[in-house]
């Protein structure tokens, strides 16, 4: 084109971006010259930039998640670790009362096999006593987890 046409080929707006290319251009790229690029240089730059943005995104909420996820599993840790502690707090509770339950027993044993009628009831006291505290003590028998 004349220096003319080429001025009047930048003034159109559906054609001011156009590459205008010598007719030695042409034949020195060939068939190259007349393909069209799949995406302006305008489009290559917005089509990058959403590429870059989806992965900014992407990239910000597998951080929340991965945050989020430390956080429920520090909460389960802690939680797991106190139902631990009272359930052993509860065991080493129910191995004393099974302790007090057997010396009650042998205690009752040895009272019926030793004693005779006034023995026995010279020890009603005692017996009570014991009694009571083996009674009261069932009420610490309750789970305190299921």
């Amino acid at each position: 084109m004349c220096e003319f046409c080429i001025t009047a080929h930048k003034r159109i707006n559906a054609t001011k971006d156009h590459q205008i290319l010598s007719l030695e251009e042409v034949r020195k790229l060939g068939g190259q010259a007349l393909a069209k690029p799949a995406f302006c240089e305008k489009h290559v730059v917005t089509f990058s930039e959403v590429n870059k943005q989806v992965d900014f995104v992407f990239d910000e909420q597998v951080k929340a998640l991965e945050h989020q996820r430390a956080k429920l599993k520090l909460e389960a840790t802690t939680q797991g670790q106190v139902k631990v502690n009272q359930i052993e707090s509860q065991t080493e509770m129910l191995s004393l009362v099974l302790a007090q339950l057997q010396i009650g027993i042998d205690f009752t044993d040895r009272a019926i096999a030793d004693g005779d009628d006034v023995k026995l009831l010279s020890m009603k006291k005692q017996l009570i006593q014991r009694l009571s505290q083996l009674n009261s003590s069932q009420n610490q028998l309750a789970p305190c987890e299921e």
